[in-house]
């Protein structure tokens, strides 16, 4: 019994010892193979040191087979190395650079001296400027009258008005190229076309090439904006100024700074009726700085002065026109402005000759228009600046016809402009004119003077 028990009990142990081997040899496979998984899978424990690092940690191992690690390094959990650096992408060359910058048609708008929309590159613009100006003129005419017996004399009346002279839309700018311009502008409240052409500019400043209806170069108060001017109208004295349909070559005078030219032919009276008789216009002159085609000097600053001299003649010199209408009519004009500290002057003086025949025909015709020297006109007029917004204004200006003894026309206009802004955007004109018209009384061929009183006040709006 004893030794059965004895028996037992070495048998019991025999197989423990047998159950027990393929558990130990099981227990040491699974630790290498648990410290080889966590440097090639990355188990919890090194990933948790490391966030979202287990992909990082794959592709570090599997670009370098790691070597064979001794017994102390498989009972460690190694950190998996940090990911490489990430490379910046290689720069483009600068040919495409340039070439990108030079394609830019994404755009901007905004607002300066008018509304703008233009691209990036600057090959396409769109400038919108307006102007309004509303007036109220109150006239009192005098005029020859006859009383019942037979005697001359004078009367008067007086009348009143509201005007809008000018309610105009401007469209500007460049297309396909800066050097290629445009500009449209037109009143609305008489649908009329005002300008309307193309320029192209081979040199800036220097050479410009104007196809379209713009205003002949030949009047420095013509040229200047009506948005630029320090009067309600136009001075007495002012010829050959016009707008016309034609084509000019130019330093793009109005902008230009030292020597200023324009030359240009143009359809004339004749031409827009369908005669072929242009108008060759030609205007130089010089500009020391000056803003020499805005009446008033919002700069201030030392003396600065600008002079023109224009010519304008018929290119109809053969003596075939109907001498009641198409007569060959030239112009020589001489005007200059200049400022001081806030103060504008300028003047003027043109001569308009006529004939009846070839260039030049100084032989009178009783029985209808005669030819040689027609009309003799000139103005000067200021305008002084102070505070920004006040500008009181002078002006003496005169016509005379030749042709017509003792007759001559005088206008004598005081005014008063505030400017809301210390610029031309929004002002407020007031002008008080004396017209005095003198020549030969209709009914006893005797000298009498006519006068006229007028008043205008213009509320003026330009954007």
């Amino acid at each position: 019994m004893k030794k059965t028990n004895i028996l037992n009990r070495i048998l019991i142990g025999v197989g423990v010892m047998l159950f027990s081997l393929p558990a130990a040899a099981q227990l040491s496979f699974s630790a290498g193979a648990k410290a080889k998984g966590d440097s090639k899978d990355g188990v919890k424990a090194s990933a948790g040191a490391d966030g979202d690092a287990a992909s990082d940690a794959d592709a570090a191992s599997d670009a370098a087979e790691p070597a064979e690690p001794d017994a102390s390094a498989e009972t460690e959990e190694a950190a998996p190395p940090p990911p490489p650096p990430e490379l910046d992408p290689e720069p483009a060359p600068a040919a495409e650079i340039v070439e990108a910058a030079a394609t830019d048609t994404s755009g901007v708008a905004g607002y300066d001296g008018g509304f703008f929309i233009k691209t990036n590159d600057g090959n396409f613009k769109l400038k919108i400027n307006g102007r309004v100006h509303t007036r109220w003129n109150f006239l009192n005419d005098e005029f020859n009258v006859t009383s019942p017996d037979g005697e001359a004399g004078t009367n008067h009346t007086m009348r009143s008005n509201f005007e809008l002279p000018y309610a105009r839309i401007i469209l500007a700018g460049n297309v396909f190229d800066p050097r290629l311009k445009y500009c449209l502008y037109w009143d609305i409240s008489t649908n009329t076309l005002i300008y309307g052409y193309a320029a192209w500019t081979f040199i800036p400043n220097k050479l410009e090439l104007k196809v379209g209806k713009f205003k002949r170069p030949i009047s420095r108060f013509y040229l200047s904006s009506s948005a630029k001017r320090a009067f309600i109208r136009a001075p007495l004295g002012n010829l050959g100024s016009g707008l016309d349909t034609g084509i000019q070559l130019s330093n793009d005078f109005e902008k230009a700074k030292g020597l200023e030219w324009a030359a240009g032919i143009f359809n004339g009276t004749m031409g827009a009726n369908g005669d072929f008789s242009p108008v060759v216009v030609g205007r130089i002159g010089y500009n020391n700085g000056i803003k020499g085609y805005d009446e008033t000097d919002f700069d201030g600053g030392p003396l600065r002065f600008g002079v023109g001299f224009s010519a304008s003649t018929e290119f109809n010199h053969d003596g075939n026109d109907n001498e009641a209408t198409h007569q060959t009519v030239h112009y020589l004009s001489l005007d200059g402005m200049i400022k001081v500290s806030g103060l504008t002057v300028s003047a003027a003086g043109t001569l308009q000759s006529q004939a009846l025949e070839y260039f030049w025909d100084f032989d009178d015709n009783d029985d209808g228009p005669q030819s040689g020297l027609a009309y003799i006109g000139s103005y000067v007029q200021g305008g002084y600046l102070f505070s920004e917004h006040f500008e009181p204004t002078l002006r003496y200006g005169f016509l005379h016809d030749t042709r017509v003894d003792e007759d001559l026309a005088e206008e004598l206009t005081v005014g008063f402009n505030f400017h809301f802004f210390g610029n031309h955007a929004f002002k407020l004109e007031n002008n008080l004119t004396l017209f005095m018209n003198r020549g030969p009384d209709a009914i006893n061929d005797e000298t009498i003077t006519l006068r006229d009183i007028l008043f205008s006040t213009q509320l003026e709006l330009n954007f």
